[in-house]
């Protein structure tokens, strides 16, 4: 993929690939194209060139609300929730492109989430950030993806309830569902994944089982705080 934010080439010929079942995490700086990879897979970023497949088709075409459809679902950024509604209206806005009685999806995302379940009529805004992230990834959940973009899901938070979302994103692996991860929190994204790719300035430097790494002495170095990394 070659994807550019006007002349600027944000992305310099990525490949990668997931496969079904895996956690496959992206590492790297900030700037390095781990978001614009993410939203260039999820459709909100045109290809220069390039193309994205899916599922054995190419969806470099396919308008972002399709790709939904076809099974690619995205908590994003910054979390994006809507603060006036209430949890579960925030949650039943992830099911808009589908159609019958959501009840049973909406009771998989509370006991993945007890949390969101003690709160569901609360409104959005009023959470915790936290709260807000269980939310979006409760949201993403609810469109059923086969792959689920998680972007920075560990941004802001406290360390115990960064590893809350991150066993609990093992336990939605777990139940099928196939995750890219984008996460500036190196350590844990790699002791989670089954692989990993490290961004630098929009290229792909090193690709490897995430295991391997972890012991890296150049990653150790560069995204682990060195010594730090090996404890």
């Amino acid at each position: 993929m070659h994807v550019h934010y006007g002349k600027i080439e944000a992305i310099k010929g990525i490949s990668l690939e997931v496969a079904e079942g895996e956690i496959v995490t992206l590492i790297g700086a900030n700037g390095a194209g781990k978001t614009t990879t993410l939203k260039t897979i999820s459709g909100l970023r045109p290809l220069s060139s390039g193309s994205v497949t899916f599922d054995g088709k190419d969806i470099s075409k396919l308008p972002g609300h399709k790709r939904v459809l076809a099974g690619i679902g995205q908590s994003p950024e910054g979390r994006g929730v809507f603060p006036g509604m209430t949890v579960t209206e925030n949650l039943l806005m992830g099911a808009y492109t589908r159609t019958g009685d959501f009840s049973k999806d909406l009771d998989e995302v509370f006991e993945l989430f007890p949390r969101l379940a003690e709160r569901r009529n609360q409104a959005g805004g009023t959470m915790s950030g936290g709260e807000q992230q269980m939310v979006a990834i409760g949201r993403a959940l609810m469109s059923k993806p086969k792959v689920l973009l998680l972007d920075e899901p560990s941004m802001g938070l406290a360390p115990m309830l960064v590893a809350q979302i991150f066993s609990i994103i093992k336990e939605i692996n777990n139940r099928g569902t196939t995750v890219l991860l984008v996460e500036q929190n190196a350590q844990q994204a790699l002791q989670l994944a089954h692989r990993a790719y490290v961004l630098e300035t929009g290229r792909v430097v090193k690709s490897a089982p995430a295991s391997e790494l972890l012991d890296d002495p150049q990653v150790r170095e560069a995204y682990l705080g060195g010594e730090l990394g090996a404890h």
